[in-house]
């Protein structure tokens, strides 16, 4: 106790005691939507199809855990997408120990687009690089 306040002391392992529990975690949220839980399960599970397991834990504001019990799981849903549901971005980050589940500014997003009469002559990945670079900066 410190001037009537309850003191919890606590030492280095006692912090990181969790880490292999979260090391292959997302948090993620979807643009403009807060999803009802069981069906964005049966969702999330067709859409990213991991190898491993999957467990899906809603949190406040609309944010949710994805937790992978593999790495290359992860990794593919990190590295892959862009994600959406019902048109909406579905925004992932990595966790990290002490991060905050706070929406963040975006200053950027990956978007598909489509160019469906676009000549066959213009499918080039230079002449679709230069097409991409009208709207933005292509992946």
């Amino acid at each position: 106790m410190e001037d009537g306040i309850p003191v919890v002391s606590s030492e280095a392992e006692d912090l990181t005691e969790m880490d292999d529990h979260w090391k292959n975690s997302l948090i993620g949220y979807v643009i403009g939507k807060k999803p009802f839980y069981k069906p964005f399960i049966e969702f999330l599970n067709r859409l990213w199809r991991p190898k491993g397991q999957l467990e899906i834990l809603m949190r406040g504001g609309g944010f949710f855990m994805a937790r992978f019990t593999s790495e290359e799981d992860r990794k593919s849903v990190i590295e892959g997408g862009p994600w959406l549901m019902g048109g909406r971005p579905i925004v992932l980050r990595k966790w990290t120990r002490g991060m905050k589940m706070e929406l963040e500014r975006l200053e950027t997003i990956p978007i598909w687009i489509r160019l469906p009469y676009l000549p066959l002559h213009l499918w080039g990945k230079r002449m679709l690089s230069k097409l991409a670079s009208v709207i933005g900066t292509p992946l």
